[in-house]
């Protein structure tokens, strides 16, 4: 089995949305899939609720600071002029507000 850690932390503590604060995948789970599994239902949830999320990439564990900024823009992050990535909500029904 395979474990991962994901830490959200709520809009306004950090930024003025949900904030990815921690993606971590133990050493023998890396280049299996998990955190990208992990990192797509946290986006499903996001779409789901119509909640934006953001995040500092901060590499660690010899992982690349650009194979990690890749793997966020193919999930749809961009830079924001904050520093941060960021992600809006695709495909929710739900009206902001």
């Amino acid at each position: 089995e395979h474990n991962a850690i994901a830490d959200l932390v709520r809009p306004g503590e950090l930024t003025p949305c949900w904030t990815i604060t921690r993606i971590n995948v133990p050493g023998l789970s890396r280049g299996k899939g998990v955190g990208s599994k992990m990192l797509d239902r946290i986006l499903a949830d996001a779409d789901a609720e119509g909640l934006t999320l953001q995040l500092e990439v901060a590499p660690s564990g010899g992982l690349d600071y650009d194979a990690l900024v890749a793997w966020y823009r193919r999930r749809g992050f961009k830079f924001t002029a904050s520093g941060y990535m960021k992600r809006e909500a695709r495909g929710s029904s739900k009206v902001p507000g």
